[in-house]
């Protein structure tokens, strides 16, 4: 320890004498320290974090692969209630089952109404995942035994805190959800905003009270209907493969079962064998399940093998620093050994300096991270949306950048320490020394060689994300986003009957057509390119499928306006109007009576056919009937998401529907957005102060957040990439300087000899144009293999594009000829008779 800190001291000691030296080092070190701990904060946060539950790694999600029949909401890994039941009550394998179903939810306290994130849950819930009360109690499965008779709610700690400053008063107290008196019994332990990352939960319901949150859908009742994620807890000694194995049997009876029930009986054998088909499988599911995550993976991961990539080059950076440092310090290691030290003890103090100087980068980074990763997440965060994730470095980040900065250090000072400490004694201590560093410029060639390489393989990531994120901006959505905004409410959340929605619907509309500033307005049920969809299985008249064809259509409910306000124009036929308007729809009979379709749906149900006056039904059934005629044809249009092709799609009388929940109204205005909001704030107000509006923005800001993973990976590979390439060009110049140095005795004989200064330069220039050659012909093979990881984060461009490629090559190899610019420009004005002497 003692000779350690005699060797702190005098590196403490050699930053003094050289603070330009360490300034250049540690500020390299830091950019790529800070580079990788600001994208491993989210890396961590998002992808590593598991559930703060009891024992993680044996919570399981319990799901099928296969072909579903009926409804499903989610993402095609639910399951209906019943099968939920069966699999809770029918195991030997888990320690529990649990279900939840996330829902947005009003809730109410002191006559204040506000919009929250719900999860409707099974009495198992807390019991399975081991989640305690912070304050209170939590659900157990008697409260949760009889549809409609268990109106009690657990908050979320954060909830708790935020909105009612933790009073303890809370627990006991009645507040109300979509429009009912509930009982707070109890808070969730703190850090657990249930099993979704990105949609961190703020109020718990039993899962039997779901008919009266979502009025006209029960689900508890059909076992069509998958919309529940279902969770299990394995039994100590139990995998999730000797439970899949274990299950299969049971699952495979209750497949058995389902396909003799009443909802099959017109369905084709082949269709009953594909649903037989079913495979259960049990999958790993410690971090929950979450869509935000499997978004951002690719795109995180990316970043993550950018952000290496810089610290490698600023690595190299240092690692010439120290050489040229090492040369520099040749006599001084010579004297040190012909003095009696070893070459041990030497190699140790270099590499506590290299370890200090990676420490003090470290510590930069940090700070550095600090400002960072609060902006990477900003670009894919809904601001509307509370989030878990902290962008402050607790132990974890603190103990990975202890890790790299540990790591770097000892990478970028080894090879300079070993090398600086084995110099020719004899012609070093004659102070020859210029003699005998050949093999170190040849090393630093390599390494700045490295940075090049690096420094291409990042800008053509940058050029191809940079590329993707043009062509999607240029993409035709098929509706004019200027001048139109958006807002959303859900009237049925405060208990709103069918009748009470429609009037209020049909009110609202007719004040905002009539508001000054407001050109045209309509409403729709799904918000477009949010992510979300609506499809379902049809039958056309008159079209026959092929064998495995699925007929299956995107579908939206709008009202009258809509196409007007999105400027989507009416190709066929006719739009909505007041005949397309039922009061109350019938009990018997097709939920619609009209629809119109899109371009789409036309040209490949229709071909050579006029769509105006044909029929469709929902379903697949040989036998299914067409009642629904159609009235018009619109322009395409974009539905979920801009990368997406435009599929056949339908639209339905909104007015027409028994499903009256979440609807999203477009406007095209003239005044600016934010008069615009706050006046339909004004009027969702007058029509009832206890309708909360949300989700206002711009289309032009909703196809800017639709895009966020590729504005994200586009921008942030473009900052990293324009880092290397800067990093490069400093190891570059810095080599170049370094070698026309050790080379004036050389350059002064060619002169002296007759060269000319344009011959000189040339020769500096050329040497420059090898390293950045070798560079690139290291990065090609890599930048190949590497294609096949960002293939699908592309759109538009092929990881092979040409123009990428040699946009990128010609960008280094100009900028490491400006590089070299200085040092060849000194080269050529060295004066012979100056250098002869000198020598």
């Amino acid at each position: 320890m003692s000779h350690i800190l005699a060797d702190l001291r005098l590196a403490l000691r050699t930053w003094g004498k050289s603070p330009g030296f360490t300034a250049i080092a540690i500020a390299s070190i830091a950019l790529g320290i800070g580079a990788n701990a600001a994208i491993f904060t989210l890396v961590d946060q998002v992808l590593l974090r598991t559930l703060p539950v009891k024992d993680p790694d044996s919570i399981v999600q319990i799901s099928y692969i296969g072909s579903a029949f009926g409804n499903n909401w989610g993402d095609g890994s639910e399951l209906s209630y019943g099968m939920f039941v069966d699999f809770r009550d029918n195991n030997q394998v888990f320690d529990g089952v649990m279900a939840r179903f996330g829902r947005a939810l009003h809730t109410g306290v002191a006559g204040k109404t506000e919009r929250v994130a719900g999860e409707i849950v099974s009495g198992t819930y807390f019991q399975t995942l081991g989640v305690n009360a912070a304050a209170g109690r939590v659900f157990t499965p008697d409260d949760d035994k009889a549809p409609g008779g268990h109106p009690v709610a657990v908050l979320s700690h954060g909830y708790w805190t935020s909105q009612f400053a933790g009073d303890l008063s809370i627990v006991g107290s009645a507040m109300t959800i979509n429009g009912r008196p509930y009982t707070v019994i109890g808070v969730a332990q703190r850090g657990f905003e249930g099993v979704e990352l990105g949609r961190p939960t703020q109020v718990f319901v039993p899962l039997m009270m779901k008919a009266q949150l979502t009025p006209g859908w029960n689900g508890l009742d059909d076992r069509r209907w998958q919309w529940l994620r279902v969770f299990a807890r394995l039994k100590p000694g139990v995998t999730a493969e000797q439970a899949q194995a274990s299950l299969e049997p049971f699952y495979r009876s209750r497949l058995e079962m389902e396909v003799k029930e009443p909802a099959f009986a017109n369905v084709p054998e082949r269709g009953r064998k594909r649903f037989l088909e079913n495979k259960l499988t049990i999958m790993p599911a410690s971090q929950g399940r979450s869509g935000f995550r499997q978004d951002m993976t690719t795109p995180l991961w990316v970043l993550m093998g950018t952000a290496v990539g810089v610290l490698l080059i600023a690595c190299a950076n240092v690692a010439n620093l120290l050489l040229a440092r090492g040369a520099a310090r040749q006599r001084e290691m010579a004297v040190r050994l012909a003095l009696g030290a070893t070459r041990g003890a030497l190699v140790r103090q270099l590499l506590v300096e290299s370890l200090l100087l990676a420490f003090a980068g470290g510590a930069a980074g940090v700070a550095l991270s600090l400002v960072g990763a609060p902006l990477v997440l900003g670009f894919f965060v809904n601001p509307e949306t509370p989030q878990p994730i902290s962008t402050l470095p607790d132990l974890r980040i603190l103990a990975f950048t202890f890790a790299v900065s540990t790591l770097t250090g000892i990478l970028f000072g080894l090879t300079p320490a070993l090398k600086s400490t084995r110099p020719s004694l004899a012609p070093t201590l004659k102070d020859h020394a210029g003699s005998v560093l050949g093999g170190q410029a040849r090393l630093r060639k390599a390494l700045v060689a490295t940075q090049v390489g690096l420094s291409l393989l990042l800008l053509l990531g940058a050029g191809l994300f940079l590329r993707t994120l043009d062509n999607l901006l240029a993409v035709d959505i098929g509706f004019k986003t200027r001048s139109l905004v958006s807002f959303s409410i859900d009237p049925s959340l405060n208990g709103y009957t069918t009748g009470r929605t429609k009037q209020f619907i049909r009110t609202l509309l007719e004040r905002l057509n009539g508001t000054p500033g407001i050109e045209s307005a309509g409403l729709a049920t799904m918000r477009l390119l949010d992510g979300n969809q609506w499809s379902s299985g049809i039958t056309i008249e008159g079209y026959t499928p092929g064998p495995e064809e699925r007929t299956v259509t995107l579908n939206n409910a709008i009202s009258p306006g809509y196409f007007k306000a999105m400027g989507i124009p009416v190709l066929m036929g006719r739009d909505f109007d007041h005949r397309d308007e039922r009061p109350e729809p019938p009990k018997d009979g097709p939920p619609f009576r009209v629809a119109i379709a899109n371009e789409s749906f036309a040209k490949k149900y229709f071909a050579g056919r006029n769509p105006i006056g044909g029929h469709i039904g929902f379903g697949t059934n040989p036998r299914t009937p067409t009642p629904i005629e159609i009235v018009g044809v619109v322009r395409d249009s974009k539905y979920t998401d801009v990368r997406d092709d435009v599929r056949p799609g339908l639209f339905f009388p909104f007015l027409e529907t028994d499903v009256m929940d979440d609807f999203t109204v477009y406007m095209r205005i003239t005044q600016p957005p934010d008069t615009v909001f706050t006046t339909a704030r004004q009027i969702v107000q007058q029509l009832d102060p206890n309708v909360p509006v949300h989700g206002t923005r711009t289309l032009e800001r909703q196809v800017e957040q639709s895009l966020q993973r590729e504005r994200l990976v586009a921008t942030m590979t473009s900052v990293f990439g324009t880092l290397a390439t800067l990093l490069a060009v400093v190891g570059l110049y810095g080599v170049m300087a370094y070698t026309v140095a050790r080379r004036t005795r050389e350059i002064g004989i060619r002169m002296a000899l007759g060269a000319r200064a344009s011959t000189i330069g040339w020769l500096v220039t050329r040497e420059v144009l090898v390293i950045a050659a070798i560079g690139v012909i290291l990065a090609l093979p890599a930048a190949w293999w590497l294609s096949r990881y960002v293939e699908s984060q592309l759109f538009g461009v092929k990881p092979t594009d040409a123009v990428t490629v040699i946009g990128a090559i010609v960008l280094l190899i100009t900028v490491s000829v400006v590089a070299g610019l200085v040092p060849s420009n000194r080269a050529a004005r060295v004066n012979p008779t100056t250098a002869l002497r000198y020598e």
